[in-house]
């Protein structure tokens, strides 16, 4: 990440909390704004320096991670859901 965009996030940083926590129409506006003027400054910087612009550590835990989110957005079927908890059965 370029230097001026790495300052550019840490002021987004130190800023949105501090605009009203960022529920104002303006701060938000402003959040929003900086935040895109920061992207551009990276991925200028990035192309300027000729870097590749994904290089994400871990990705291999990250993956399992998406997997486990995934999983546990299917619905068990009753059966199954009596088997491992009795109680959560109950009560639904």
């Amino acid at each position: 990440m370029t230097h001026a965009s790495f300052r550019l996030f840490l002021f987004i940083l130190a800023f949105a909390p501090l605009a009203f926590g960022t529920t104002e129409h303006w701060s938000m506006t402003t959040v929003q704004l900086l935040t895109g003027l920061a992207l551009l400054l990276c991925l200028a910087g990035l192309k300027r320096q000729g870097e590749p612009l994904l290089k994400v550590p871990g990705l291999l835990p990250l993956c399992l991670l998406l997997i486990l989110m995934a999983g546990q957005l299917v619905p068990l079927p009753p059966g199954f859901v009596k088997n491992i908890s009795p109680s959560s059965w109950e009560a639904y």
